[in-house]
Formats: C-alpha cells, sequence, structure tokens
C-alpha cells in the first residue's frame, strides 16, 4: 500500500514537506522490514505455501516418523502430505514400503519379513531364516515355518546390475548403490518400522532360473562377465551341468551355496524327503562316526566312566562320563606346554619344595597313578610371586571338596612362581617352583586336589601359557608339550553342521570355498567345562 502512512496525516501536514518525508522514511521501514514478516506468518498457514526454513521447522517437530529427505524444496510438502496421511497406518508396513517407493529411485529394493521353522529341535531359532520372497522355493526344506519378528532390507541383484550396466554417467556401482540404500534406509525408514520389529540387515539377493531337472541343493563355482557355468557338487551324479548367461560382474565370493526347491506341475521333487529322518552324530555314544576324524600327535587325558582319569592315545576322542554318565567328548585343544617339570608332585625333585614341618606321602592320583598325599589340615593353596617376593594368590583353603577338583590361578606380572598346592602356615607348606616365566605374558597355574579321611590328594600341577587351563600334562623330569588337537567332519552332500553343546549352547559351521569339510573350533573354556553331544548335518 503506497504512501497509507502520508495519507494518514492531515492535510496541513500532508502539505508539509518535513511531514510527507518523514511518513516516507517510515514508511520504507515498514516496507522492508516489517512486511516481509507479515507475509511469512500469512504463508504460515499452509504447508504448501511456507518459507523453507519454516517447513524444516514443522517436519523436524513432528518427529522421526515425518523425515523427510528430498533434493527438490519444492517435492517436500506433497511428501509431507503423503506421510501425514500414512500416519494412520503406523505400526503397520504400509509407510515402510511406500518409502521404498519415493526414497530409491527405481533399485530394486523391498522390505522382506523373515520366517523360522516351526521345527526348533531340528533348527533352533536364529540358525535358519528366510525371507519371504524365497519362502516358497526354500521354506519346504525346513518343513511347516512361521513368520518372526524379524525383517531385512532385500536388494535383487540381477536387476540391480541391469540398471547399473544401464548407467551411462558411470557413477552407479554396487558398492556405492548399497551403501546409499543402507544409509537412506537407516535415516527414513528405520524410524518407521513398528517397534515390535527388528532389522536384520540387508540382504543381496541372487536368483537363477534353471530350466533342467536337478536336486535342491548346487554349489556355485564361479561368476564372470563371461557365461559362467553353474554345476552340482561332484558327488551328485544324477546333476548334469547348466550354464547361466551372466553379463554383469558381481562382488560375491564362488564356493557358496544356493537353494532351490525344482517343481513339476507343481508337484515338489522332493516331496520324498520331506521326511527325512536329522542327520545326527551322538557324541556320547562309544563308536565314534567314520565322517568324525580326531588328530591329536600326542596322548591325552579323559574322564573314564569309573570317575578316574584315562589317557587316550595319538588320534583317539573316545566318549567321556561324569558321574558315570556319558557326557561327549571334550573339545579340541590347543598345542599347550606345561612347564612344571615334576607334575605329580609326590617327591621332592625338579622344583618340588617342602618346609621343615611337612611330610609327603604317595597317594593315589586321578589317573591311579602316584600324587602327592599331605597332611589333612594342609589344605590351604597359594601363588607367589618369587621374582618380586609379593603374593600373586593370597591363600585360599580348598578343603571342602572330596571328589578331584582343579584349582587355578592366572597372572602375567612374574619371571618366577611358586605353586603352593598345600599350605597350613608358615611353617607347613609345599609347593611347585617353576622359573623362566616372561614377564608381561599371562600364565595359568592349576592343580587337583582331593580331600579323604586321612589325607589331602593334591598335585597335577601344571603352568602353562594363557588364561584357560587344558587337560593335564604329566610331568617327570621336564616340561612336556601336548600337540594341538583338531576334529574334521566330512559333509557329504550336507551344506553344513550344527555342534550341540552340554552346556546347552550351539554353533553352526559351513563349508568354505570348494572344501568338503568342515573344522570344529579349538576350545576357549577350562577343560572339562563342557562336551561336544551331538554333530547334525544340515541340508
Amino acid at each position: 500500500m503506497s504512501n497509507w502512512l502520508a495519507k494518514q496525516l492531515t492535510s496541513a501536514k500532508q502539505d508539509s514537506g518535513m511531514w510527507s518525508g518523514l511518513a516516507e522514511i517510515l514508511q520504507g521501514v515498514v516496507g522492508t522490514y516489517v512486511d516481509p514478516y507479515l507475509t511469512r506468518l500469512s504463508n504460515r498457514k499452509s504447508i504448501f505455501t511456507m518459507a523453507e526454513e519454516d517447513l524444516g521447522t514443522r517436519v523436524s517437530e513432528l518427529g522421526s516418523f515425518f523425515t523427510i529427505r528430498s533434493s527438490d524444496a519444492s517435492s517436500v510438502p506433497m511428501l509431507l502430505l503423503q506421510r501425514m496421511d500414512e500416519i494412520h497406518f503406523k505400526g503397520s508396513l504400509r509407510p515402510v514400503t511406500q518409502t521404498f517407493y519415493r526414497e530409491f529411485n527405481g533399485v530394486p529394493i523391498t522390505w522382506q519379513p523373515l520366517y523360522a521353522p516351526v521345527d526348533t529341535d531340528t533348527y533352533p531359532y536364529g540358525t535358519v531364516l528366510v525371507t519371504e520372497q524365497t519362502l516358497d522355493s526354500v521354506g519346504d526344506n525346513y518343513g511347516n515355518m512361521f513368520m518372526t519378528s524379524r525383517g531385512a532390507v532385500s536388494i535383487d541383484m540381477s536387476t540391480l546390475m541391469a540398471l547399473i550396466e544401464a548407467d551411462t554417467t558411470g557413477s552407479m556401482t554396487q558398492e556405492s548403490v548399497t551403501a546409499d540404500a543402507l544409509e537412506k534406509f537407516t535415516q527414513v525408514v528405520k524410524p518407521l518400522l513398528p517397534l515390535h520389529i527388528v532389522w536384520d540387515g540387508m540382504i543381496l539377493y541372487f536368483a537363477v532360473d534353471l530350466s533342467e531337472e536337478r536336486t535342491e541343493r548346487l554349489r556355485l563355482i564361479s561368476i564372470s562377465q563371461e557365461a559362467g557355468a553353474y554345476t552340482a557338487h561332484s558327488d551328485y551324479d544324477r546333476i548334469t551341468s547348466a550354464t547361466q548367461d551372466v553379463s554383469h560382474s558381481l562382488t560375491m565370493t564362488p564356493g557358496g551355496y544356493f537353494y532351490f526347491t525344482p517343481r513339476v506341475d507343481d508337484q515338489p521333487i522332493d516331496v520324498d524327503m520331506d521326511t527325512r529322518e536329522a542327520d545326527i552324530v551322538d557324541l556320547t555314544a562309544v563308536t565314534l562316526d567314520s565322517r568324525v576324524q580326531f588328530s591329536c600327535g600326542s596322548q591325552h587325558a579323559y574322564w573314564q566312566a569309573d570317575g578316574t582319569l584315562g589317557w587316550a592315545a595319538a588320534d583317539a576322542w573316545p566318549v567321556e562320563y561324569v558321574n558315570g554318565i556319558a557326557v561327549g567328548r571334550h573339545e579340541p585343544e590347543k598345542a599347550t606346554t606345561n612347564l612344571q617339570t615334576y607334575s605329580r608332585a609326590n617327591t621332592i625333585v625338579n622344583g618340588i619344595i617342602i618346609a621343615a614341618g611337612t611330610a609327603i606321602q604317595n597317594g593315589i592320583g586321578p589317573d591311579g597313578g602316584a600324587i602327592a598325599a599331605l597332611d589333612i589340615d594342609e589344605t590351604f593353596y597359594a601363588v607367589y610371586e618369587s621374582s618380586k617376593s609379593a603374593w600373586i594368590q593370597e591363600a585360599v583353603n580348598g578343603y571342602d571338596s572330596a571328589v578331584w577338583t582343579r584349582y587355578k590361578t592366572v597372572f602375567n606380572t612374574a619371571t618366577a612362581i611358586r605353586s603352593y598346592f598345600g599350605r597350613k602356615n608358615a611353617s607347613n607348606y609345599a609347593y611347585a617352583a617353576v622359573s623362566g616365566l616372561t614377564n608381561g605374558t599371562q600364565y595359568v597355574t592349576s592343580h587337583y586336589r582331593k580331600l579323604t579321611d586321612s589325607a589331602l590328594l593334591t598335585g597335577f600341577v601344571q603352568v602353562e601359557v594363557g588364561s584357560i587351563t587344558t587337560s593335564p600334562i604329566v610331568t617327570t623330569a621336564a616340561a612336556a608339550t601336548r600337540e594341538a588337537a583338531t576334529v574334521k567332519v566330512t559333509l557329504g552332500d550336507a551344506y553344513g553342521l550344527l555342534v550341540r553343546y552340554s552346556d546347552g549352547t550351539y554353533i553352526t559351521l559351513t563349508s568354505s570355498g570348494s572344501s568338503e569339510t568342515v573344522t570344529l573350533p579349538q576350545s576357549a573354556l577350562d577343560w572339562g567345562t563342557r562336551y561336544i553331544i551331538s554333530l547334525q548335518f544340515l541340508y
């Protein structure tokens, strides 16, 4: 409104040059500083007319559900309007799928609910998770399936590679697309997920169509820019080779397995396999399955059915017992050296020292051999750092065990120690001295003991590198080493192995590359803590 303020003056003042000039100046100030705010306030009535800054404030005030990403500011009002409509569907997957359509610019990305087998005894929850898009082709291998509260983002690699090949700018790569998709998903899609849904990350989905009849499991041999060959493992004599043209370079690792259920007239070819019994190796059985190969170049200890400690020959892996019950077989162990040079401790020799008030008798150890027998009141044990004249482990009374029990102490600050395997006071004790240790290296010292009515049976002293105690190593005059043990399992036509332990835990192992075997991991726990009870082949 031009000259609005000047027109408010009286006629006399309008004729005055000074008053008219003042009104013009004030009118200019209002037009420059006030009118824009009035216009901005008026425009805030609609998200389609409000300023970009005000729209950003409005979106941030609405919360993470309304997060909007767009390089074109003019499209933000329409996106916000769509999101405000989708609020009525919060708690469902509709906002997620709509956001995929808007945000990912034609990239073949979908939200995939994950399914798990109903048979959790054969397939413990979490070991097998199948996406919805592969449920029809893969789910039949595991029986009835149920939908979990987990989901993943899936990208169809075949379609994605076609988009990359069609890109003339060269800026679209598998790495850039997947990285951008993950970033967008975290920022835009993740806040939309219902609270009870767990996001399990991203899956790169690669589909292969085979027109000939073949088994439900093949090994991926190679992928290249030329025509790649997909052939079954050599054991499958029923399968002929097949080729699949792959015109894109894929970042995938050959040697992995992929799955499908071939069908003829909608009748599963594997219908006669649905009732196949689980292929489980019972490691509590005395006879070891021929597919399981144990290797150890040294004899090693194991608990026998009568409760005594036995010594298995090299490459033998006998079943072990606790309280007369078969509990499985111990885990393979790393190579270890017992640095104490006379472990039975029943004679004053090779580092075995006693006080003047202590007498060592010959007792019967856990393996039926000799062990130290001390006075019944010399039940304390301790570890002394003789290189620094300080206690590593203060004296502890270990008198309450009427069965063979192992006591351990971990340390890393000594070059020479005394491991007291029996002690009453400063005048009555027995210890095993070990020197030549490396300060800063972690060691563990241990010994076995059992209290009888007349004596404390104690010995089998062991000092080794690390923090876990391994199976006993008997020494008589010098340090002795038990070689590393390995367990290899031949898979045959299985793709993996489910290893169950006596403490209720389990792990799943699959073959890598072209290997037909899997190797069980070496123990990370104290010897005798848990046992392997079964090996289940996964098909």
